[in-house]
């Protein structure tokens, strides 16, 4: 259940793919992220040229340089999926924790762990328990980075578990090296626990462990960390 990425050695080969995106590049980024999601609908006729299927983002959705060392999130080219980079230099997007509360599930869970006990919800910046809007749970933590038009997006989300997975690295799950995810792209990462909005049979929330492995025996209450995606 994990991605199979391969390492990023240079430039794209000059074929006619690359022309084509490139000049969807230049035109307008809705145009990449379509003909992106034109390729997968034909898997026949998409091959990845460059070395590694993930690109950054700047902080309007703008795609830039592989190299570059400042940039806001990831695009995954053979998902079309967009990924919360984390930054702890950033208090919206830094390692804070979050109770699992997805007010579209027919079991939500709750807004707060503790109603009871005040500081046992401040897990996470600007908690403010009179305020729900800053309640440190999953579903309002979306809602913040929506508001602030988070890469010129708003409509993140909490990823399914099947999702997340997929930044799993499978040459580095081989090779022993920790974290799974590519650190040129993902460099703040906590490969503790994240939070999916997946639920299995016993009505249970999925959560990731160490990038790869499925578990199924948090707690709603549980505070855990969150990557944010948008797509698809």
């Amino acid at each position: 259940m994990s991605a199979n990425y391969r390492q990023y050695k240079g430039r794209m080969h000059h074929n006619v793919w690359v022309v084509s995106f490139l000049l969807l590049i230049l035109l307008n980024v809705p145009s990449v992220y379509s003909a992106i999601n034109n390729a997968q609908d034909r898997p026949e006729t998409y091959t990845s040229t460059t070395s590694t299927r993930l690109v950054k983002l700047g902080t309007s959705g703008e795609l830039i340089e592989g190299d570059a060392q400042q940039w806001s999130c990831v695009m995954d080219l053979a998902t079309g999926l967009v990924w919360e980079k984390r930054d702890p230099t950033t208090a919206l997007h830094g390692h804070d924790t979050y109770v699992w509360y997805q007010p579209e599930h027919s079991n939500p869970g709750s807004e707060r762990a503790h109603p009871d006990f005040v500081l046992g919800d401040s897990t996470c910046y600007g908690f403010n328990p009179d305020d729900p809007t800053s309640f440190c749970n999953t579903s309002a933590y979306a809602e913040r980075v929506n508001q602030s038009n988070y890469c010129g997006f708003s409509d993140w989300r909490l990823p399914t578990a099947n999702e997340l997975l997929t930044l799993a690295d499978e040459e580095r799950a081989k090779k022993g090296i920790a974290p799974l995810l590519d650190t040129r792209f993902f460099p703040f990462h906590d490969p503790f626990l994240y939070w999916t909005n997946t639920i299995n049979q016993n009505g249970v929330v999925v959560t990731v462990f160490a990038d790869n492995k499925v578990l199924e025996n948090s707690e709603r209450t549980d505070s855990i960390s969150v990557r944010l995606v948008r797509g698809n």
